[in-house]
């Protein structure tokens, strides 16, 4: 194992046993939960839960208990750990996945700027047509029995190779923009960051948000010639390559709606940074 990575996976196991340490932030019963010693510890059921592969639980209880040389007589049952893990709150691993990440001490960087790619994507998970916020029904004419789906949206270091941030939505709900202002409200302020995404990021909010926090943004738009693109309402060269510094007054007052200099948003239009008392926002 090269230098690197023991570095994260000794970060990711100090930053383990440091929950373990306030576990009953982490538990449905403090005080109750984890306070007999057991075959999987606070530390087991969470290292089980994030390094298991993809054969069958029996043997992948097998196969930990093996490598981390567990001291027991008996096999840790299938059971037995679901009763263990179903003790987690569940928001546990969240609070791991940002524990971790706040060890990690990043230097590399392009220019001087950190680079973070924002995208989303659909995840299948396991069938249950119980569960209505991510099943989708199959066509009965088709004999199909329907399928439940995640969307993952995340943010990703690219000269890390490591996600710093995500945000799990239900399939119905999904809205990308809305998860990356999430994510972006939670990173540092003023840093050298910038903010890397394709075409659907495109919105004044997402803008907005990220010159808030006091980062940078690189933001596919759509061509000139596309219908509803920021590019096209700014009266750009259609060809060619061009550079140009653009300054907008966002605002929701119609009369500013052929203004030049302004942009007139609908109040459809989502914007954080516009009331009665704002009526003005420079971008």
């Amino acid at each position: 194992m090269n230098h690197y990575a023991n570095y994260v996976r000794n970060t990711l196991f100090k930053a383990i046993s440091e929950m373990e340490q306030q576990m009953e932030d982490f538990v449905k019963n403090p005080g109750h939960d984890f306070s007999r010693k057991g075959k999987m510890e606070f530390s087991d059921v969470i290292k089980f839960y994030i390094s298991s592969g993809s054969s069958a639980l029996d043997v992948e209880l097998c196969e930990y208990a093996d490598r981390e040389k567990l001291n027991s007589e008996l096999p840790i049952s299938k059971s037995g750990y679901i009763q263990k893990r179903n003790k987690l709150k569940p928001d546990t691993m969240e609070n791991l996945f940002h524990s971790f990440n706040r060890k990690i001490k990043s230097k590399k960087t392009f220019q001087g700027y950190e680079l973070l790619a924002c995208d989303g994507a659909d995840q299948n998970i396991f069938r249950d047509p119980k569960d209505k916020k991510t099943h989708f029904p199959g066509k009965k004419e088709r004999g199909t029995f329907g399928f439940n789906q995640l969307h993952i949206n995340a943010l990703y270091n690219l000269l890390d190779f490591r996600y710093v941030h995500t945000l799990i939505q239900s399939p119905y709900e999904e809205n990308e923009s809305s998860a990356l202002i999430h994510m972006v409200k939670d990173l540092p302020r003023n840093r050298k960051t910038i903010i890397i995404a394709d075409r659907g990021y495109e919105t004044y909010n997402i803008f907005a948000n990220i010159q808030e926090k006091g980062l940078f943004y690189l933001i596919r738009v759509k061509d000139v010639t596309s219908n509803g693109s920021i590019a096209g309402s700014l009266c750009l060269p259609s060809k060619g390559e061009f550079d140009e510094d653009i300054t907008l007054k966002m605002t929701r007052k119609q009369k500013y709606l052929r203004e030049k200099g302004y942009k007139y948003l609908a109040k459809s239009s989502p914007f954080d940074f516009l009331d009665s008392e704002h009526p003005f926002y420079e971008l």
